[in-house]
C-alpha cells in the first residue's frame, strides 16, 4: 500500500509540474490572466490555469492506483463527476465571471453527484434521520467548495493549507481503510505540490476556479468519509486555519452587512498581507499550524480519550491563535 500511495502521489505531482508547463507555453499569451483589482493581492502579469493542470493530473493518477493497488475505484466515480463538472464550470468562469446564480446551483448539482458514493448511515451522519444526512452532508461539500475558492488568494496558500491538509486526510484515510478515496487524497497533494513550484512567489501562475472549485469539493467529500471513522472534530482538524478564518470572516461580513455572495478580500491571512507580512511568511505560518493539526488528527484515533481531546483541543487553539494574529496586525 505504501508504495502504491507514493507512486500515486508522486505520478500526479509529476503530471501537474508537466501539464501546467506545457500549458504555460502553448496558450496565447494573455489567455485566462488574472485580471489586478483592488482585491488583488498581487500586482503583476499571472493567469489563473493552475487547475487545468492539477485536476487532470490527480484525477488520472488516482485511478491508476487503484487499478495497481485493486482498490474498487467506483468508489471515487461520484466525486470525480462533481469535481469534473466544477473543472468544468470553473474554466468558464476563469475566462468570463458567470455569477453566483450560475455558481450555487452547480456546486448543490456536484456536491449530489460526490454524495452518490458516500454513505450516510455512517458515523456521525447516520445518527441524523437520511433526509436530514443527506442534507448536511451536502451544506458541508457546498460550504468547502466556497472555503477553499474564497481561501486561494496570494502565492503558495492553496498549496500549504489545502494541499497540506489532504496530505493527512489520505494518510486518515488509508489507515482506517478507506483505500479508494485515501489515494484521491494523495494524489490531489502530490499535484499541489507539482502546482506550488508554479504558484511560489513571485506567481506566474494561479490556481483558477478550474482548480479550486474542485479541489474544495474533493476537500468536503474526503472530509465526510474521514469523520465515518474518527471524531468530527478530528476530520475538520487537517482544515482548521481555513474554518477558523473562513467562519470568523462569514461572520464579520454578515455583520457589516456585506453581500456574502460577492468577492471580497477581508481574509485574516489578506489583512497580513496588506499589513506588509510576506507571502513566504504567511504560508509557512499556515503551513505549519496544518501540519500539526493533521498530525493531532492523524495520531489521535490511537491515544486515550482524555489525551486525544487534549491534542483536537489544541490544534484548533492554534488554528485560533493564528486567526488572531493575522487579525490583529497593523
Amino acid at each position: 500500500m505504501l508504495i502504491t500511495a507514493i507512486a500515486t502521489a508522486l505520478a500526479a505531482g509529476a503530471g501537474a509540474f508537466v501539464l501546467i508547463a506545457a500549458l504555460n507555453r502553448l496558450l496565447p499569451t494573455g489567455m485566462l490572466a488574472a485580471g489586478i483589482t483592488d482585491r488583488s493581492a498581487h500586482a503583476h502579469p499571472a493567469r489563473q490555469f493552475g487547475g487545468l493542470g492539477v485536476v487532470p493530473a490527480a484525477l488520472f493518477a488516482a485511478f491508476i492506483g487503484c487499478g495497481l493497488y485493486g482498490a474498487d475505484a467506483a468508489a471515487l466515480l461520484g466525486p470525480a463527476t462533481g469535481m469534473a463538472l466544477l473543472f468544468a464550470l470553473g474554466m468558464i468562469d476563469d475566462i468570463r465571471d458567470v455569477g453566483p446564480f450560475i455558481k450555487l446551483p452547480a456546486q448543490i448539482a456536484s456536491a449530489a453527484l460526490a454524495l452518490t458514493s458516500l454513505d450516510p448511515g455512517a458515523g456521525w451522519l447516520g445518527l441524523l434521520p437520511s433526509p436530514l444526512a443527506y442534507v448536511v452532508a451536502m451544506i458541508v461539500i457546498v460550504g468547502f467548495i466556497n472555503l477553499v475558492n474564497f481561501m486561494d488568494g496570494i502565492d503558495l496558500i492553496s498549496a500549504a493549507g489545502a494541499g497540506t491538509g489532504l496530505l493527512f486526510l489520505g494518510l486518515s484515510l488509508l489507515i482506517s481503510g478507506h483505500a479508494t478515496v485515501g489515494l484521491m487524497a494523495l494524489a490531489l497533494w502530490g499535484a499541489m505540490i507539482g502546482f506550488g513550484w508554479h504558484n511560489r512567489p513571485k506567481a506566474k501562475v494561479f490556481l483558477g476556479d478550474s482548480g479550486s472549485l474542485p479541489l474544495g469539493l474533493a476537500a468536503g467529500y474526503l472530509t465526510l468519509v474521514a469523520a465515518q471513522d474518527i471524531v468530527l472534530p478530528a476530520a475538520l482538524l487537517p482544515f482548521a486555519y481555513y474554518l477558523v478564518d473562513g467562519l470568523a470572516t462569514l461572520a464579520m461580513r454578515l455583520r457589516d452587512g456585506e453581500n456574502i455572495l460577492q468577492a471580497h478580500a477581508r481574509h485574516a491571512y489578506q489583512h497580513a498581507r496588506r499589513c506588509g507580512l510576506n507571502e513566504w511568511r504567511i504560508v509557512t505560518e499556515i503551513a505549519v499550524v496544518t501540519l500539526t493539526g493533521g498530525l493531532a488528527a492523524l495520531l489521535s484515533p490511537g491515544m486515550p480519550p482524555l489525551l486525544a481531546w487534549l491534542f483536537i483541543g489544541g490544534g484548533w487553539l492554534m488554528a485560533i491563535a493564528l486567526y488572531w494574529r493575522f487579525r490583529l496586525l497593523s
